[in-house]
């Protein structure tokens, strides 16, 4: 059985394991992790402990590295099948709230794609129960690790507010940066830059010509204008939101619908204020088997990076270590 293996740096503590926070931090998401049982939520095989006391994750093996990577790629990906992977996206937002589950952190390089280029929502370190709404800082105390703040809601660059209201918005982002293959949402980066123009000036991410026009393509954006109210508590729910892309997966799906698009995008239809915020490129909305072709060269390329350097794999049994989920 091929796994993954996410696991601290061996200098990580000083060899004070027993009162290290990061080691707190990812037996708690070990922990988490362990009890959810959902195919588009990755769960985990088993937890173990190496020499240095420094716990090891056991988790699925992820063949198709992550959603970041798949957007940001010059492989071809229909609109169609983006939607499929929001929606099965959503479907796992939603069962994680509905267990009281606020993710804080979703973005593209969280969706791991696994054989079949299924998704699978992944880092749950900075995941809380919502009993009530948290408020945390943007670094964490232990590393200082900057957060990223392009996916944040206005309520949480302005007092700190997490919800599922707050992750709703983030999906919104997500769905976003999907359809324009990874661009970023605003042409600032800093926090400051960010807050004044989201939470002072109350802009939006632009508009993708893409989005323009046809009735499919204006519900995509109604979508997103949702998610993205600036009044928190008009935010739909996720069950809601994956239900309108199943509806709007259905029409673009449709042979008339598809018959009428004779425009491959190409990157003149989108319209960033900076050509630098630009990564990958645009969805093609036409050809419907582009999906097809991109997972049988991804099948072929043996090389593809699956992991960032937090992770290591390999080909192991659970038998082989000390507590299976």
């Amino acid at each position: 059985m091929e796994v993954a293996v996410k696991s601290l740096h061996e200098t990580c503590c000083d060899g004070k394991a027993m009162n290290c926070p990061s080691v707190y931090e990812l037996l708690m998401e070990a922990g988490l992790m362990c009890t959810f049982e959902h195919e588009h939520v990755l769960s985990i095989h088993a937890i173990s402990i190496n020499k240095l006391f420094h716990p090891i994750i056991i988790l699925p093996f992820c063949k198709n590295g992550t959603l970041e990577a798949l957007v940001k790629s010059d492989d071809p990906l229909s609109l169609v099948h983006a939607l499929e992977i929001l929606i099965n996206c959503a479907d796992g937002f939603d069962y994680l709230a509905q267990r009281s589950i606020i993710h804080r952190d979703i973005a593209l390089r969280n969706i791991l794609l696994d054989a079949r280029f299924r998704p699978k929502i992944t880092d749950f370190g900075l995941a809380k129960y919502s009993e009530k709404e948290f408020q945390t800082a943007y670094y964490t105390a232990e590393t200082k690790r900057a957060l990223p703040v392009e996916n944040r809601s206005p309520e949480v660059l302005t007092d700190l507010q997490f919800s599922t209201y707050s992750d709703i918005w983030a999906f919104g982002i997500l769905i976003w940066q999907t359809i324009t293959r990874g661009s970023a949402p605003y042409n600032v980066s800093g926090l400051e830059e960010i807050r004044e123009k989201v939470a002072v000036l109350k802009q939006i991410p632009y508009r993708p010509e893409l989005l323009n026009g046809d009735d499919y393509l204006n519900m995509i954006w109604h979508t997103l204008t949702e998610c993205w109210s600036f009044e928190r508590k008009r935010r739909k729910n996720f069950k809601h939101y994956a239900n309108m892309l199943v509806q709007i997966r259905k029409g673009v799906a449709s042979a008339d619908y598809l018959k009428n698009l004779h425009l491959v995008l190409d990157s003149s239809y989108d319209q960033p204020s900076s050509d630098s915020q630009r990564n990958g490129l645009p969805l093609d909305i036409v050809v419907n088997n582009g999906y097809s072709a991109y997972l049988q060269a991804s099948q072929e390329n043996e090389s593809t990076e699956l992991f960032n350097n937090a992770y290591q794999t390999s080909t192991l049994t659970t038998a082989n270590f000390g507590y299976a989920c």
